[in-house]
């Protein structure tokens, strides 16, 4: 007897065509985290599936677990199309490449709140990140790495732990700052205002215009140690990334390509 379909909600983030017409969905679920499902006719069903299923959505869906075989995604509704038909080429490279980095971190079985509320501030705002396509990258590369507990703590110096309100030296991409008292020598300085900026940015609800405040050798510098613990964190290249990468550099963005070798 077939088991009873379950209802979840999730946002997808990955599709994939199988044979002529059925897709697999990779949901963020609230319920059950990463969750591959098999949409059968997923591309040209829209009584089942509510419309054409897209990336970027949010579902309200019914899911038919089996024994040893990938979920049934049996039936979904659309209750919010992050990115619209006709969004711009910036906007749709910069949102693949933030679903992308949600898909790294996702784990089945595994629910991650924070981490969809991370998405979907990225989703929110990728109409508007080719404004500062560079920053708004940025923006979303600090968000992740802190919630993966991967992003020092610039608040505080690394080698006496007082306050950095003053300025700050940042040697070591994987290490706190240094404090100006306890600097030695001419390294680059990190401002009160950029040091605000990035304590600011470590938040689930990233907001990309404070990386405006990142201007000059201060964003330079940032730019840099946080390429270093990304490359420390991802285990291959993103896909996504060839995409962006060229656009983010048009944009004024990183004074080197990005890598995560």
């Amino acid at each position: 007897m077939a088991r009873p379909a379950e209802s979840v909600t999730g946002l997808v983030v990955r599709l994939q065509p199988v044979k002529d017409h059925d897709l697999i969905v990779t949901l963020l679920s609230a319920e059950r985290g990463r969750l591959d499902t098999w949409a059968r006719a997923g591309r040209k069903s829209t009584r089942r599936f509510g419309g054409r299923l897209g990336l970027f959505a949010d579902l309200r869906a019914e899911v038919r677990v089996g024994r040893g075989t990938m979920p049934d995604l049996v039936s979904a509704e659309v209750s919010h199309q992050w990115l619209v038909d006709g969004a711009s080429w910036p906007a749709l490279a910069f949102a693949s490449y933030a679903a992308e980095l949600a898909l790294v971190a996702a784990q089945p079985d595994h629910p991650d709140a924070d981490l969809i509320d991370w998405l979907r501030a990225c989703l929110e705002q990728a109409p508007s990140a080719s404004v500062d396509l560079a920053g708004a990258r940025l923006a979303a590369e600090i968000g992740f790495l802190h919630l993966l507990g991967s992003f020092p703590d610039v608040r505080r110096c690394g080698s006496c732990g007082g306050s950095t309100a003053g300025g700050a030296v940042w040697l070591i991409a994987d290490e706190a700052p240094t404090c100006s008292s306890c600097v030695v020598g001419g390294a680059r300085q990190l401002d009160a205002a950029a040091l605000l900026a990035l304590s600011e940015l470590t938040r689930v609800e990233i907001d990309i215009r404070l990386a405006a405040e990142l201007v000059g050798e201060a964003r330079a510098l940032v730019t840099t140690r946080v390429g270093n613990l990304l490359a420390q964190v991802l285990h291959a290249p993103l896909r996504s990334a060839a995409s962006l990468d060229p656009l983010t550099r048009l944009a004024g963005g990183a004074p080197e390509p990005r890598s995560n070798r």
